[in-house]
């Protein structure tokens, strides 16, 4: 192998390696989801954003990136008050992203910070502080209890007014209760007896309402039986009376004659009465 054949190769050989370098310096790749926002000591930020993917920047230039998809983040063990002034510890998640339009503005109110920066103090800080806002007016039973969603409701809706206006846009918060005590899982379960006894009592307050209700229609409807019966029968008794005559008096007694002579008693016995028509002649 002839001395200019091995110079030749050494030179292929280190300017590979300087392409090498150059792409590591001069490249940088944005995650999918994310957004860069270029910069530089010098001259500040540029005026466009990197989408995802390899872009080749200068080597004095830096890239922050930041999420413009749906990010999840979750804070264990955070201490918020309740309002019977029980602390407890709880864990908060929440799904964010950033609006594009925002990113510029951001990038300088953090001073560059990158997102995670930013989740694990500015945005844990507001989160933290809205949710006790929202929990100080709920007692332990009832966080820990059936109320638990409308406080993760609560707890978004502050936290999303809270932080609308600087570019976070805030999807959805879950608030998870903290594991009760034995002594606060009694009075839980107390509470619960309570509710259920209570339900049962309107049941069957409801049950003999109606069974009260009932029985007073069937009396009604008796009662009204018997004055349209008495009615019916002092009307039939008032067409009677007008109708009876004497005439139809003596009808109804010749009509109903069933032949016999009627008998009449006197001091000296018994004797018979014919009529004048059933007399011979002699």
């Amino acid at each position: 192998m002839s001395r200019s054949f091995r110079n030749g190769a050494v030179a292929v050989g280190v300017f590979l390696v300087l392409v090498v370098i150059g792409l590591v310096i001069f490249t940088t790749r944005i995650t999918a989801g994310h957004v860069g926002i270029v910069y530089s000591a010098n001259g500040g930020l540029k005026d466009k954003t990197l989408p995802q993917g390899i872009h080749i920047i200068m080597p004095w230039e830096k890239v922050t990136e930041y999420p413009i998809s749906t990010e999840t983040v979750s804070y264990a063990d955070v201490m918020i008050g309740t309002k019977d002034g029980k602390p407890i510890k709880t864990t908060l998640q929440y799904n964010y992203h950033i609006e594009i339009s925002e990113i510029s503005a951001i990038f300088n109110k953090f001073r560059g910070a990158k997102s995670t920066t930013i989740e694990n103090g500015f945005l844990k800080t507001r989160l933290t502080e809205m949710a006790k806002e929202v929990t100080t007016k709920y007692s332990v039973l009832d966080i820990m209890g059936e109320k638990s969603g409308d406080v993760s409701i609560k707890i978004q809706e502050k936290f999303h007014d809270d932080v609308k206006g600087i570019g976070f846009v805030i999807e959805s918060v879950t608030f998870t209760p903290p594991m009760p005590d034995e002594q606060t899982q009694k009075a839980i379960q107390a509470k619960v007896d309570a509710q259920q006894l209570l339900e049962q009592y309107k049941t069957e307050k409801e049950q003999a309402q109606i069974l009260a209700d009932k029985a007073r229609i069937e009396a009604q409807g008796r009662a009204d039986a018997v004055i349209i019966e008495a009615e019916g029968l002092a009307e039939a008794n008032k067409v009677k009376a007008q109708s009876i005559t004497d005439k139809l008096i003596e009808y109804d007694k010749i009509h109903n004659w069933n032949g016999q002579l009627p008998t009449a008693t006197s001091d000296a016995g018994i004797f018979n009465m014919t009529l004048p028509s059933q007399q011979t002649s002699k």
